[in-house]
């Protein structure tokens, strides 16, 4: 079996999917960056099939943002598929949730988006595999060509390095400027409700469910049409004091915003062998920074090595506020981190969380054990 496999600051995903597109290759394309691995299995330099462990490219996560099902249902197709071992669209199809036109629908954008989104990678790997079986426990779309990916792409990146001169990163705020009008469409006028709460661009994202592009391009277009400001959030939360030592106490504020100071806080934390701290700091650098080396580097040492509580956490365990949520504002916390409190309601079991998330389930298992060790939440 053939294979052709290097790091993507080397050859990058553009690169590859037209050298692939070109040569009208089959096979398995694996593209890896810290935690996040995506797997498109394309025969004749046409895309078939994709997956990836990012929840927000899961087909149950885009049937989700497109409003086909709710929460309720697709627990209830998660249940029947584990039982049968049915792809998950065959299942809500089955159900008579969706149609087959809006299922494949959705799956042809669940892989034009999973190969998309790792065009903006600058770090990582890749390895292109001949003659690798499709996965039949996953739905297929219908086929797309990777020529034609790769011109969209193309045209992408070039609307990333506009959107990014109104819109500079997912830790930004957002001021409405102006009242929304009534031809607003759903999901902007979500996204300006969520604004107005003061949530970040992040967690706005987390909050709709959808991937980065799609959230920054319809911001972008509001910002332009003078609806919306990016506003860089202050250096340091409200009434939180100055940063602490690394070796704090659990529950004590740790503030370093700005990114040279997380990056020595990373050392550090690598330094004493804290991982579970150095995971957590370099997912702060990464919302300020995605493509940094040290933090992508830091994430990969650390997801190595599962954690002594967050494998003793059961599924079945549900999570509690142990502080006022408004005592959090204190507290420089992260897109995902801000997503995982606004769950943690004394009712839902972390499965009931993990299922519908849009972040993997070892970072979310992390996010909760920080937060028991800090004082947080107790399980």
């Amino acid at each position: 079996m053939g294979s052709l496999k290097g790091d993507l600051s080397v050859m990058s995903v553009p690169d590859i999917v037209i050298w692939l597109a070109n040569r009208t290759r089959t096979g398995r394309l694996s593209l890896s960056r810290g935690g996040v691995r995506k797997h498109l299995h394309v025969v004749q330099g046409q895309v078939v099939q994709s997956s990836s462990d990012d929840p927000r490219e899961r087909l149950g996560q885009h049937l989700l943002n497109f409003g086909y099902v709710s929460e309720a249902q697709l627990t209830v197709a998660f249940a029947t598929q584990t039982e049968t071992g049915v792809p998950l669209g065959r299942v809500l199809v089955m159900g008579s949730v969706i149609d087959d036109d809006r299922l494949h629908k959705v799956l042809n954008y669940k892989t034009r988006e999973c190969l998309l989104d790792a065009f903006e990678w600058e770090q990582g790997a890749f390895e292109f595999a001949d003659d690798v079986q499709r996965n039949p426990a996953l739905d297929a779309p219908t086929s797309t060509h990777l020529a034609e990916i790769h011109g969209e792409g193309t045209s992408r990146r070039a609307m990333w390095e506009e959107i990014r001169k109104l819109l500079p990163g997912p830790q930004y705020q957002l001021e409405v400027l102006a009242q929304p009008p009534g031809t607003l469409n759903p999901f902007d006028r979500r996204l300006l409700e969520f604004a107005m709460m003061g949530r970040s661009i992040g967690e706005l994202a987390l909050e709709v469910r959808a991937l980065d592009f799609h959230v920054f391009a319809r911001l972008y277009d509001l910002a332009k049409r003078g609806l919306v400001r990016a506003r860089e959030p202050s250096r340091t939360p409200r009434s939180a004091p100055p940063p602490l030592p690394p070796d704090a106490a659990p529950g004590t504020p740790v503030v370093p915003a700005a990114r040279e100071e997380l990056l020595a806080e990373l050392r550090i934390r690598l330094e004493a062998r804290e991982l579970e701290q150095a995971y957590i700091v370099a997912q702060r650098i990464l919302e300020r920074d995605p493509n940094n080396v040290e933090a992508l580097a830091a994430l990969q040492s650390a997801q190595a090595r599962p954690t002594a509580r967050g494998a003793a956490l059961s599924a079945q365990s549900i999570p509690q506020l142990a502080v006022a949520r408004d005592q959090l504002d204190e507290y420089l916390l992260t897109s995902k981190e801000r997503y995982v409190l606004s769950r943690v309601d004394g009712k839902r079991t972390l499965q009931q969380i993990m299922q519908v998330s849009p972040i993997q389930e070892v970072e979310l298992l992390r996010i909760v054990e920080a937060f028991v060790q800090r004082g947080f939440v107790t399980v």
